[in-house]
C-alpha cells in the first residue's frame, strides 16, 4: 500500500470513529517505511487542521461533490500546505489517481482545485495566520468555529490568543517508570532517543519525539507505561489527599491514573468501574503487565447504577469529556465534539458528580478531573455540586503552567509538549 492510498483509508476510517494511532499501527504491517512516514504525515497533518484545508479548498470550487472527493481534496490540501518537504506535482497525481479508483469523472475537476491551491493557497494561509482576527487566528490553530466563542467567554481574548498559541506546540511523549528513572533514561538512549528526568514529575521520562511504546526495550517488563504529565499531576493530587479508606475510581477507562496509584499505594483497597468491557480487558492487561493491581476490583457497568462494594472515602471521577485539552495530541477528538454533543456530556458529568456525592461516605474527598479546557465542563459542573451538601477544598498552584479555575480548581495548560489540557477540582461531602 502506497502512502497517499494509506492515508485517503485512515481518514475514511478515522470519520468512522477510529483512532488515528490505532488504525496506523495496523496499516503498519502493510506498508514500507517511507510509505508509512508519508501515510502518518498526511493523516496527522489533515487531522490539525482539517477545517482550514476545507476552507482553503472551498474558495476553488464551485460545485458540490461526493464526501469521498471531499476527503481527497482535504488531504491533497493539507500536503501541498502543511507538509515542507514533499514535491506537489506527485502528490497531485497521487490524489487523482486514487480518485480515479473511486470516481473517474472527477478527476479532472480535483486536479484543476488542487492546481489552484498548489499555486494560490499558501498566499490564503499567510493570510489566514497573520490576521488579527481571533476567529482567523483559531481557523488556522485549526480550533472548530463552535468553540471559540465559549473560550471567549471563560477566559476573555488574551487568553484565548495564548491558548490558541499551544495549538502549534508539537506533542511528546512522558513516560511513568516503575522504579527508578536512571536504567529507563539509559536504555532508551542507547537506542538514539533524547531522554531525561523531568523537572516537574519525580517518575516520569522526557522524551523529545513521539514513541510506540511497545518497542521500546522494558516495556514488556512492565518498567513505564506512557503516560501524559498532566494525567500524572492529576493521580498525585488523588495520592495527596488519600487517607486510607477504600479508594473508587468512577470512570477507570484503561486504568492509567489507578495503576500509578496502586503502585505508590500497594496496601490501599481499589475499585473500578468502567462502562466498556473491552476497556476494562485493557486495564487487567496493564495491570499484568506492570505486575500490579492485586488490591484493585475491575467491574464493568454504569457508574450510575453500580453500587461500591464498600462506602468509598474518595472517589477519582475523570469524567467523560470533549476532551479539547488533548486536541493537539489527539486531534481526531475535534471531528466527534460539537456544540451540541457537548450538552450531552455535561448532562452526564453532573449525573456523575452527584452520583459520587450520593454514595462517597460523609466527610469524603471527590476529585473531579477533565481533559478539557471548558468552563461548562469544569467549574459549572462544580458549582452545582456545591449546592448538594458539598464544599470545595483548594489546590496549591505549583508552576506557570496552572492557572486558577474561576472560581472552582485548577487548569493545566497544554504550555510545554509532554501536557495536555487538564482540569482538576477536590470536593468534600
Amino acid at each position: 500500500m502506497r502512502g497517499i492510498e494509506g492515508a485517503l483509508l485512515v481518514w475514511r476510517e478515522i470519520l468512522k470513529g477510529g483512532f488515528a494511532s490505532e488504525i496506523l499501527r495496523k496499516k503498519a504491517v502493510e506498508m514500507k517505511a517511507e510509505d508509512l512516514s508519508l501515510c502518518s504525515s498526511l493523516v496527522y497533518t489533515t487531522l490539525r487542521r482539517y477545517n482550514l484545508w476545507q476552507d482553503i479548498y472551498s474558495r476553488f470550487i464551485k460545485t458540490d461533490v461526493s464526501s469521498e472527493i471531499r476527503d481527497a481534496l482535504t488531504i491533497g490540501t493539507a500536503g501541498l500546505l502543511g507538509l515542507k518537504h514533499f514535491e506537489p506535482a506527485p502528490l497531485v497525481s497521487g490524489i487523482v489517481n486514487e480518485v480515479r479508483k473511486i470516481e473517474p469523472k472527477a478527476c479532472g475537476l480535483v486536479n484543476a482545485v488542487l492546481r489552484r491551491v498548489e499555486t494560490e493557497g499558501m498566499e490564503l494561509f499567510n493570510k489566514i495566520k497573520s490576521s488579527p482576527r481571533i476567529s482567523e487566528k483559531a481557523l488556522a490553530a485549526g480550533m472548530p468555529k463552535w468553540a471559540l466563542p465559549l473560550w471567549q467567554k471563560s477566559w476573555g481574548n488574551d487568553a484565548v490568543n495564548e491558548l490558541l498559541s499551544y495549538a502549534n506546540i508539537r506533542p511528546y511523549s512522558s513516560l511513568r517508570v516503575s522504579g527508578d528513572t536512571e536504567p529507563t533514561i539509559k536504555k532508551l538512549r542507547e537506542i538514539g532517543l533524547n531522554a531525561w528526568q523531568s523537572p516537574l514529575i519525580k517518575k516520569s521520562v522526557r522524551i523529545s519525539t513521539t514513541v510506540f511504546p511497545a518497542g521500546l526495550p522494558g516495556y514488556a517488563d512492565g518498567e513505564f507505561s506512557p503516560q501524559t504529565e498532566s494525567s500524572m499531576i492529576v493521580e498525585s493530587i488523588l495520592s495527596n489527599f488519600y487517607k486510607g479508606g477504600h479508594v473508587l475510581d468512577m470512570c477507570s477507562g484503561r486504568g492509567v491514573k489507578v495503576l500509578q496509584f496502586a503502585q505508590e499505594r500497594a496496601d490501599a483497597s481499589i475499585e473500578c468501574w468502567e462502562l466498556s468491557e473491552n476497556r476494562t480487558k485493557a486495564a487487567l492487561n496493564e495491570a499484568k503487565r506492570l505486575k500490579t493491581g492485586k488490591n484493585i476490583l475491575f467491574r464493568t457497568g454504569d457508574a450510575l447504577k453500580l453500587e461500591p462494594m464498600k462506602k468509598p472515602s474518595i472517589v477519582l471521577l475523570d469524567a467523560p469529556c470533549s476532551g479539547s485539552g488533548t486536541w493537539n495530541r489527539r486531534p481526531e477528538s475535534k471531528l466527534r465534539t460539537s456544540r451540541s454533543t457537548l450538552d450531552g456530556i455535561t448532562r452526564l458529568q453532573t449525573n456523575l458528580l452527584l452520583r459520587a456525592l450520593a454514595i462517597i461516605e460523609s466527610g469524603g474527598v471527590i476529585i473531579y478531573s477533565t481533559c478539557s479546557l471548558f468552563k461548562e465542563e469544569n467549574e459549572s459542573i462544580v458549582a452545582n455540586a456545591l449546592t448538594c451538601g458539598a464544599r470545595f477544598l483548594p489546590l496549591e498552584m505549583k508552576g506557570s503552567f496552572q492557572r486558577r479555575g474561576n472560581p472552582f480548581g485548577i487548569y493545566i495548560m497544554p504550555s510545554l509538549p509532554w501536557l495536555d489540557g487538564f482540569y482538576t477540582a477536590v470536593i468534600m461531602k
